[in-house]
């Protein structure tokens, strides 16, 4: 069976105003920019993120690691509609789909060499004092969650400095998913703009899946 190397980032498809009021089509230009933001754990939305990291006595440097860490999320599934109600707006929405084997994400390096790394689902927090060392006690934090979290089947980029952008080479962008709520006008408006930007993903609009509760891609 062949492995599937793609991994999603949901995108709500919001208009947000700048500083001087002006209206800002967000996600659309960070898609065109082929840019992801490198969050800090605080700023991400499940307030248990880290919890071994409030024993972790026996390493006192590694609360000042995990502060400055920065964090870009992506999921395995596209056809979870719990994803697209979640992160993409009640389906309105897209998925950006990147192909997690290009060499800027290090797999072709080996996974040792990789930046990118799945989250473990666990249902108790780490315990520090089962680790031999900070390092490895920084990484499984920052890469277990609880069960309650599996449906997300996450991937984590993980880079040493957040609370900034990164580019990704345009090349690594294989799919544009659309969500079934999204209108016509708006697809064809992202379709433009990412092809004059000079990408060449596939396109496609996910559609009710018939029988199920499902929703599964159709070629646009």
């Amino acid at each position: 069976m062949a492995m599937n190397y793609t991994m999603y980032q949901y995108r709500p498809d919001v208009k947000e105003k700048d500083r001087d009021l002006k209206e800002k089509d967000r996600d659309l230009s960070t898609l065109v920019a082929h840019s992801v933001w490198l969050s800090k754990y605080e700023a991400l939305n499940d307030p248990f993120e880290f919890a071994g990291l409030l024993e972790a006595k026996d390493f006192p440097d590694v609360d000042v690691l995990a502060s400055n860490v920065g964090i870009a999320c992506f999921c395995r599934a596209k056809t979870n509609p719990l994803l697209w109600s979640h992160y993409a707006a009640a389906h309105k929405g897209f998925a950006i789909g990147w192909d997690m084997s290009h060499p800027w994400f290090g797999r072709a390096n080996g996974t040792d060499k990789s930046f990118l790394h799945d989250v473990v689902y666990e249902d108790i927090p780490l315990d520090p004092r089962s680790f031999g060392n900070g390092s490895a006690f920084l990484m499984s934090s920052l890469t277990t969650k609880s069960t309650a979290w599996a449906y997300e089947q996450e991937v984590r980029l993980i880079a040493k400095c957040g609370g900034r952008s990164a580019q990704i080479p345009k090349e690594a962008i294989k799919e544009i998913l659309f969500g079934m709520a999204m209108s016509s006008e708006r697809m064809s408006e992202i379709r433009s703009n990412v092809l004059a930007a000079g990408m060449s993903p596939s396109f496609a609009k996910m559609t009710r899946r018939s029988g199920s509760y499902g929703v599964s891609p159709e070629a646009v």
